[in-house]
């Protein structure tokens, strides 16, 4: 790395903002200087060490993705349903009229982890709390451990992902099923979804 003295000042002044937000975050004080003890993680150099999970681990993971789908067809109101490859969870509420929108529906894209199993309370408290918005999940095998779905090994590239989404929302009503240009729903409060999403 070039010293700070020969760096660009856009480059300086990334790197300073960079260490603020880190002191920030840590709740600490980077001091000046260096420490010859600490060793930097190298993530392209380093070796990599793997740990394997025992094969029950994904049997738990799916029996988890089981109990917490049925659980929440029964008790929260909730439909599993497929557009083009794409699966999703969906609940829309009866009141909520697709032609008189009073509330914007709700997407939430889950991140790496357990899928329904990681982010069940979260949704169970979206559930909930919003009981009169809709809300649509799609659900990513791919990302959720669940090597024993089909989708697992051949996960859907972007525009396929993309296109069974809008298919979806389209489906319920979530936005117009005809290709209104944007400028025709600028300003109406009520087109359109809330997007929600997490990822680690």
């Amino acid at each position: 790395m070039p010293s700070l003295e020969s760096m660009p000042a856009a480059h300086r002044q990334a790197i300073d903002e960079t260490v603020e937000l880190i002191e920030k975050r840590s709740g600490s004080k980077i001091r000046e200087g260096s420490n010859p003890e600490v060793t930097p993680i190298l993530l392209t150099l380093d070796d990599i060490h793997i740990s394997f999970r025992p094969f029950l681990w994904y049997i738990f993971v799916a029996a988890s993705h089981v109990l917490v789908h049925k659980f929440l067809e029964h008790n929260c109101g909730v439909e599993f349903d497929v557009h083009g490859d794409v699966e999703y969870m969906v609940r829309v509420p009866k009141r909520w009229d697709p032609e008189n929108p009073t509330t914007r529906p709700i997407v939430f894209l889950h991140g790496l982890g357990l899928g329904l199993p990681h982010y069940g309370i979260l949704i169970t408290s979206l559930l909930r709390r919003f009981s009169n918005r809709p809300l649509l999940v799609p659900i990513q095998p791919h990302v959720s451990q669940r090597i024993f779905h089909g989708t697992f090994t051949r996960p859907l590239g972007r525009r396929a992902t993309a296109e069974g989404i809008v298919g979806a929302m389209r489906k319920h009503g979530f936005v117009p099923g005809d290709d209104r240009s944007h400028e025709a729903t600028i300003g109406d409060p009520m087109t359109g979804v809330t997007m929600l999403s997490h990822s680690k």
